[in-house]
Order: structure tokens, then C-alpha cells, then sequence
């Protein structure tokens, strides 16, 4: 009994103890949760006990004032303390009443979803939107396909119910829970009147055009002045009429020049008949086998300003791409019409003269001058290169010739400067180029207008001065800040051009007979051997290069054809597809790295009787390339130009990794088709 009575004294003892610890352990947890001030007063009674040493009494009345001022401080922040949670539990009871009563009574229709897109409620104001009235339940996503259930919160959609619009958003609820309890709430903002003031500002939007007359000196040069009025005022007649009707204003500043302006929504009509008057002008009797052909630009900006220039920007392209044709450039994009005429030679040697001189002034004051054309250049390119650069060492100028790769096309030729020590360090690589890029240099660019398909793209930098001499008609993508362009759609080929430039320089340009071969074979190629796309300049150009001393039969070697292509072109030949009676379509699949005998192929196809256009698509890799020809009656350009490539109306192509080669032959039938029948 005794050992038994001492026990719960112990226990009590102990329980004291923990108790005392306890406490002691609550009262160190709640300073040290204590505010500011409770750090301060603990401060302060320390260093009272530290002063009472010195000054016991000076230390009992700072001791009294710190206690004094700590009961205040308890009894106000207690009160302040009450007062700040009481605010905070009615203001919690007021967001929860308003948010409550703003989702029932809200203006704006709203939904509440699950993460699989059931309806778990929704508002009298969708409830009116809905086909369905009781929709609880059902999947969202059946009664409005437009909404994408899986967007980020946060993101919006545009959707029209019973023709007023909306602008959606969704709100993940809670992103904490898991994705079977997620819950999104949509809310439908009506942008109606909006979208209605957005029509209006298009429709009332000003669209600017200007309409050239082509070929009219060309049609009236031998009729009489009676008969030249009458094709004059029938075109006259049939632009004011296609001008008016659509409620525009006509204004005619030249003889055979125009401009107009109209509201937009009469020429959304105007585009959606493809602008009809591009074949209407071309019903025009005239005297001679050439119909009426117009060039059209229009322009559409957000500003009058901006609209004028695009409408500029947009005639110059439809010339440089040979007229016939019309152009609508509307913000950054391009959108073409017409342009299946053949293009008559207009060019005059007092520009190509011009050129050449000014051309001269640019190498007299550069330092060094870098010459390049195309990726995976052929003769043509190579030529012009070859001659810009015997232009500018003629002048005492430094000249490189940057060449991406050497190919079966250029074999011959590279061949041949080997063994020639002029040549040397004329050839350099595009890393090479742009090593030796300066603020004093020249280049030179050739057979190419895309800066994509250059050899070095990097050379063309804002700080250079870039010469341009191309003959393939004009892309959206054109150079347009070359100081000096030689642009000639109406040109056989490049070198044609560069020709022309070295028949106005000084007696000390010379080309040496390489050289004057390139130009030849390259002219060659372009042409077909003179048969196609061929005018009297291009005979002059070929004269020229006889008297410097050329031989024709030696430069034909250049770009003759080896044994084992000319089996692989027969090949490629034999298993051609004919559509539409007149259309021959070739699929090949290879791993050769040079595809001139593709071309040479679709040479071959156009050559053949009852043939129109062939296309010759060639597999290597992950690359689709496209060789296309055509005899005049359909526009190639057009074509490869919708997948990406460009070319001439005879010779285009294109090169691409995203087609494959089935894709690629139904997108020429889709767009053979549709061309039919405009």
C-alpha cells in the first residue's frame, strides 16, 4: 500500500512538471509568434534588467512605462485584431453572396462544365441561345463543334449563335483538383455590334487599282489613225464600263494608263469573278493576230498611304511578270489572276545601255566584288557569273564567283577552269564569302530575284550594295533593295542580259572564249537550242559572242548529255502519264545527286507531238523536285508558283520536303483543273 501511495505522488509530480513545461513551451511559442512590438517590450525589460546595475531606479520607471504601454498595445490590438476578422468573415459572406447572385442573374450566358465536357448548369441567357432547353447532362462539345473543350484556361474561341457572335472563354475552376473533378466555367461575351462595325470598316474600306494597256503601241503600229481610234476607245470603253459598274471612279492619266478607286465590298465582287475584264479585253477585234491585254495592280492597306504603295507595289509586279494579268496584294499577301498569254519582246537597248554604265560606276567604286547565282546553278547561272566577274577584273577589281556546289549541270565547265590558273581563287564557298564581306562590297546576284535561293543568302545584308540582273518573271518575294536592278521577263535568259551589258562597256573588257562559251551554252539551255522563248536580242546576244571568238559546236559540248543520262532520260520518257489528251506527268524515284536529266526529260516530253505541258516529278530523299514545260498554251509559272516554286510561263519548277510525289501530281491535276475552267 505504501509503494501504491507513492506512485500517484510521483505521477502527479511528473505530471506537474510536464505541465510546467508545457506552459513554459506555450508561452516560448506564443513570443515567439508575437508581433513586432512583444520583441520589442522583451528588449526593452532586458535591457531595464542590464540598467538596473547602474541606475535601479531610473531602470524600475523605464521597466513600469514599457509594461504600461505593452497592456495597451494587448488591449488595442485585441480589439483591432476582433475588428479585422469580423470584417474579413462579412466580407467573405459578401464576395460568396455576390458571386452566387452574379452567376444566377448574370447578363452574360454562362456554363459550367466538367472536364469531359457535360453541362453541369447554365444561365437563363444561354438557356435562350440553346436549341435544347434542358441540357443538363448532354456534351457540350455535340451542341457547339466550334468550342475545343481541351483549351488552356483562360483562352477564348469565336462562335455565332442565331446570327449574333460571341467571343467564348473558359476558366478552369480549381487547378488543383484531379482531372475527373475539374470543373470550367464558360462565359459568352457578345461581340455582335462589334463584328458589325468590323464589316462596315472593310466594306468602306478604300481599294486602289491602276490598269496599263499592255500592247496597244504594238496592235496600232501599221493601221491607220481611224482604226487605231476605234481599238482605243473599245478598251477605253470596256475599263470605264467594268470601272462603273462596280461603283468606282475612273481616272485616265496617260493614253494608254488608268486609275480607280472603289469602296471593298463592290470589289469583293470583283475577285470572286476573278476579275472577268483580264479576258473580256481580249474579245476587242483588232487588225492583227495580237489580242488587248491589260496589267492590273491593286492595293489594299489600313491607310490611304499604304494602299496607294501597295497598289504601285502590285502593278510593278504584275509587268515584271510579263503583263497579261492582274495583281492584288492585300496586307502581305499576293494573290495572282490571269497571265496565260505567251509575253511579246519589250525591251530597248537604251536600258540595257544604262545599265551597263551604271553598273560600271558601282565596280569602279567597290572594293571587291562577290558574284553569285542560284542554288544548284545551271548554265545559266553560271554564264552570267562568269561574266559579271570578268567585268569587274577588267576594271582592276577583285571578283569571286560564290558557288554553293559543283553539279553534273556545271561539271564541264569547272573542268575546264582547272586547268586554267586565272581561275584559281575565283571559285569560293559561301563560308569564304562571307569572310571577305565588307561595307565597300558589291553583289552581285544573277538568274535569281528570291534571296532564299541564292548561294549565300547571308550576303545580303542591309549594309551592302546588291546588283540584280534576272529574266524570270517577278515573285512576291523579289529583292527589292537592290541598288541597281536589271529585271527583263521578256528576256530569253540571264546571259542574254549580261551580253547586252558587255556589248556597252569599254574595248578592255574582254572575255575570254570560256567565258563567252558559258554565256552561249547558258542561253542554250534556256532557250532549248533557240527553239523556245527565243526573240531577235537573243540572236544579236549570240552574234556577239561569235565575234569574241566563240565557238558554237565546242560550247554545245557543255551541255551535252552523257550515255548514262541519256538512258535514264529514255527511261523517264517511256513512262510518262498523258492527261487530258495533252498533259504528260513523269514520277521517279532516285538517289542521284543531280537532276538534270529531269529537266532534260520534261525537254524532251515538250517536244513531242500533241504535247502541251509536262511535268517531271523526281523523288531523292525527303525532296520532291519538280521540273515543268510547257509549249505556250498553258502557264507553267502559274502552276509551280501555287506549289511553292516559279519559273517562266514555258520553264518553271520547284523543290519541296513537305510533298510527297502522289500529293504533288494531284495538286498539278487540282490546279490544272481549275485553270480549265476560268
Amino acid at each position: 500500500m505504501k509503494k501504491q501511495t507513492k506512485r500517484p505522488k510521483k505521477v502527479a509530480k511528473q505530471q506537474k512538471n510536464t505541465v510546467s513545461r508545457t506552459e513554459t513551451l506555450s508561452v516560448i511559442r506564443k513570443l515567439y509568434s508575437m508581433p513586432k512590438q512583444a520583441i520589442s517590450f522583451l528588449m526593452m525589460c532586458l535591457f531595464s534588467v542590464s540598467l538596473a546595475f547602474y541606475n535601479p531606479i531610473f531602470a524600475g520607471v523605464q521597466l513600469l512605462i514599457s509594461v504600461i504601454l505593452f497592456v495597451i498595445f494587448l488591449l488595442t490590438g485585441n480589439s483591432s485584431a476582433r475588428k479585422f476578422r469580423e470584417y474579413i468573415e462579412g466580407l467573405s459572406f459578401d464576395v460568396e453572396s455576390a458571386s452566387h447572385n452574379s452567376v444566377l442573374k448574370s447578363p452574360f450566358p454562362m456554363a459550367i462544365l466538367r472536364e469531359n465536357g457535360g453541362i453541369m448548369w447554365y444561365n437563363d441567357s444561354l438557356a435562350e441561345l440553346l436549341p435544347d432547353k434542358d441540357c443538363i447532362g448532354k456534351s457540350f462539345q455535340q451542341i457547339f463543334p466550334e468550342l475545343n473543350l481541351t483549351v488552356s484556361s483562360g483562352s477564348s474561341v469565336e462562335l455565332v449563335l442565331q446570327e449574333r457572335h460571341f467571343t467564348v472563354y473558359s476558366v478552369l475552376a480549381d487547378e488543383t483538383k484531379t482531372a475527373e473533378e475539374r470543373v470550367y466555367v464558360y462565359y459568352f461575351i457578345e461581340t455582335t455590334e462589334l463584328c458589325r462595325l468590323q464589316q462596315k470598316y472593310d466594306e468602306d474600306m478604300i481599294v486602289k487599282g491602276y490598269i496599263y494597256v499592255d500592247n496597244l503601241d504594238e496592235i496600232t503600229k501599221h493601221i491607220s489613225d481611224s482604226e487605231r481610234t476605234v481599238i482605243a476607245s473599245q478598251t477605253e470603253k470596256l475599263i470605264s464600263d467594268f470601272v462603273g459598274m462596280h461603283q468606282g471612279v475612273l481616272n485616265k492619266f496617260d493614253r494608254d494608263r488608268y486609275s480607280f478607286i472603289m469602296e471593298r465590298k463592290h470589289f469583293e465582287e470583283i475577285l470572286a469573278n476573278k476579275i472577268p475584264i483580264l479576258k473580256e479585253v481580249k474579245n476587242i477585234e483588232t487588225f492583227d493576230s495580237l489580242p488587248v491585254t491589260l496589267s492590273i495592280g491593286i492595293g489594299v492597306g489600313e491607310s490611304l498611304g499604304e494602299t496607294e504603295n501597295f497598289s504601285r507595289v502590285a502593278l510593278d509586279m504584275a509587268l515584271g511578270r510579263g503583263g497579261d494579268q492582274a495583281v492584288v496584294k492585300i496586307g502581305n499577301d499576293f494573290t495572282y489572276f490571269g497571265g496565260q498569254n505567251r509575253e511579246t519582246e519589250k525591251r530597248t537597248k537604251v536600258r540595257s545601255r544604262i545599265i551597263a554604265l551604271s553598273f560600271k560606276e558601282m565596280v569602279m567604286e567597290a572594293d571587291k566584288v562577290l558574284v553569285m547565282g542560284h542554288k544548284g546553278a545551271d548554265m545559266d547561272s553560271l554564264g552570267s557569273c562568269l561574266g559579271l566577274a570578268r567585268i569587274a577584273a577588267a576594271f582592276e577589281k577583285p571578283a569571286y564567283i560564290v558557288i554553293d556546289e559543283s553539279n553534273q549541270n556545271t561539271a564541264a565547265v569547272f573542268s575546264k577552269t582547272r586547268l586554267d590558273k586565272d581561275y584559281d581563287d575565283t571559285f569560293i564557298t559561301p563560308a569564304q564569302a562571307v569572310m571577305l564581306l565588307g561595307q565597300n562590297t558589291l553583289v552581285c546576284v544573277v538568274d535569281t530575284h528570291r534571296a532564299a535561293l541564292t548561294a549565300a543568302p547571308e550576303l545580303l545584308s542591309e549594309n551592302v550594295k546588291i546588283f540584280l540582273v534576272d529574266h524570270h518573271r517577278k515573285g512576291a518575294d523579289f529583292i527589292y533593295d537592290a541598288e541597281l536592278t536589271f529585271h527583263e521577263p521578256y528576256a530569253s535568259s540571264t546571259c542574254e542580259l549580261v551580253v547586252e551589258m558587255l556589248q556597252y562597256l569599254d574595248d578592255k573588257v574582254k572575255l575570254k572564249r570560256l567565258e563567252a562559251e558559258s554565256l552561249y551554252a547558258g542561253i542554250l539551255i534556256d532557250t532549248q537550242n533557240f527553239s523556245m522563248k527565243t526573240g531577235v536580242r537573243t540572236f544579236e546576244a549570240a552574234s556577239y559572242l561569235r565575234k569574241t571568238g566563240m565557238e558554237p559546236g565546242v560550247a554545245k559540248n557543255l551541255v551535252k548529255n552523257d550515255f548514262d543520262n541519256y538512258i535514264k532520260v529514255s527511261e523517264i520518257v517511256r513512262s510518262a502519264e498523258i492527261y487530258k489528251d495533252s498533259i504528260a506527268i513523269v514520277r521517279y524515284y532516285g538517289e542521284e545527286e543531280s537532276s538534270i536529266f529531269i529537266a532534260q526529260a520534261a525537254d524532251d516530253l515538250i517536244d513531242i507531238k500533241g504535247i502541251e505541258a509536262a511535268f517531271v516529278i523526281f523523288r531523292r530523299g525527303d525532296d520532291i523536285i519538280i521540273s515543268a514545260r510547257s509549249n505556250g498554251k498553258i502557264n507553267v509559272q502559274i502552276i509551280m508558283e501555287k506549289m511553292g516554286g516559279g519559273g517562266h510561263q514555258l520553264v518553271a519548277g520547284c523543290q519541296s520536303k513537305e510533298l510527297t510525289v502522289d500529293r504533288a501530281i494531284m495538286q498539278i491535276k487540282e490546279i490544272l483543273d481549275e485553270m480549265e475552267e476560268v
